[in-house]
């Protein structure tokens, strides 16, 4: 029996979908407006897989625009095997090659956009991993939003986990399919989708790769840039994080932040923050100075609404002294629980 396509990991819903109270927000209000609508066409199954006539290649891509306006992005699909082994996880990568001067959008967009999704079909039974996102980059639009997200190339690596007791499946016979959708901008922001079905592909020479050297390699070099714990990088020597502040009676205000001791020089450091419901991180700051990197962030929202909330969960990316760019998870401690408490006057606090 073959599940209904269902969407991969958290799915954030695009930035820009509450009351505006400031000029950021009318404009994160707008483009909200704009990717809601395409939310409800990509609640139905892609474009290339409602209608067999369109040819399902390594790009085979719908916009949201004509094609003299929309950027080119080639998609393709990669395996680190040819061949489903019972019980045994086996790891895709959807990469996307974007054109010169246009970015994608991580999961945390930014100020605006909307992150990259997936959207996964296999047997009933068969287990998919949470998508495994690479380090992002910033960006500015035209505007001076602040985006995260992928320049140039990146590649979004999911697995997928058959049960114990299936007989071994080469690909070619596997019937799984992956869509992915993808807000890309420039002076302008075009939607774009593209349906990935793996029996397709290796039919037509397109996942001919599946299981190769070439695949192996580009899986294991995107892996690399995936964030890994703090405690597993040998240059991190410690991280302390603490509450520094607290302010604000209708709308609160914490100020956060997190100190990382390396064991050598590292420079170029930046942190990315996840997204947070109902609250807004702003006016980070990242500055490193000797062996010690400082990470400061605000976060604002309504006290009842992210009332309990413990930590912001971020991704620190830096460069080591070899000149390579790693990223290590690095959340940093938000007491709100009691501080809410305080700023509604209450004098009960919630027993553990």
């Amino acid at each position: 029996m073959r599940t209904p396509s269902i969407p991969i990991g958290a799915q954030a819903s695009p930035r820009g979908c509450t009351a505006p109270t400031s000029s950021r927000r009318v404009r994160r209000f707008l483009m909200g407006l704009l990717v809601s609508l395409w939310a409800v066409v990509w609640s139905s199954p892609p474009a290339a897989a409602q209608n067999p006539a369109m040819p399902q290649t390594l790009s085979s891509v719908a916009a949201s625009a004509p094609a003299d306006q929309a950027p080119r992005i080639d998609v393709s699909l990669h395996a680190d095997a040819a061949v489903l082994a019972p019980g045994q996880t086996l790891w895709f990568g959807v990469r996307l090659a974007i054109e010169t001067g246009w970015h994608v959008y991580w999961r945390n967009p930014g100020d605006a956009g909307m992150p990259t999704s997936l959207r996964g079909s296999a047997p009933e039974g068969w287990r998919w991993s949470e998508p495994r996102w690479p380090a992002p980059q910033r960006f500015h639009d035209a505007s001076g939003l602040l985006g995260y997200g992928y320049e140039n190339e990146f590649v979004l690596l999911i697995a997928l986990t058959p049960p114990d007791d299936v007989a071994p499946m080469p690909l070619a016979q596997a019937p799984i399919t992956l869509g992915v959708q993808w807000l890309a901008c420039r002076d302008r922001c075009v939607l774009g989708e593209a349906a990935l079905d793996v029996q397709t592909l290796a039919a037509g020479g397109g996942g001919q790769g599946f299981g190769s050297e070439a695949d192996i390699q580009l899986i294991d070099q995107w892996r690399q840039r995936v964030p890994r714990d703090v405690n597993a990088d040998p240059l991190v020597r410690d991280v302390r994080t603490q509450t520094l502040d607290t302010s604000g009676a209708l709308t609160q205000r914490v100020l956060v932040a997190a100190i990382v001791d390396w064991a050598d020089q590292i420079s170029d450091a930046a942190w990315y923050p996840d997204l947070l419901p109902d609250a807004e991180v702003v006016d980070v700051v990242v500055t490193t100075a000797g062996r010690q990197t400082r990470i400061e962030a605000a976060v604002t929202g309504l006290p009842q609404r992210f009332r309990g909330y413990r930590v912001l969960p971020g991704v620190l990316v830096y460069q080591r002294p070899d000149g390579q760019r790693r990223a290590v998870q690095v959340a940093l401690e938000m007491n709100t629980a009691d501080v809410a408490s305080e700023l509604r006057g209450d004098d009960e606090r919630e027993q553990p």
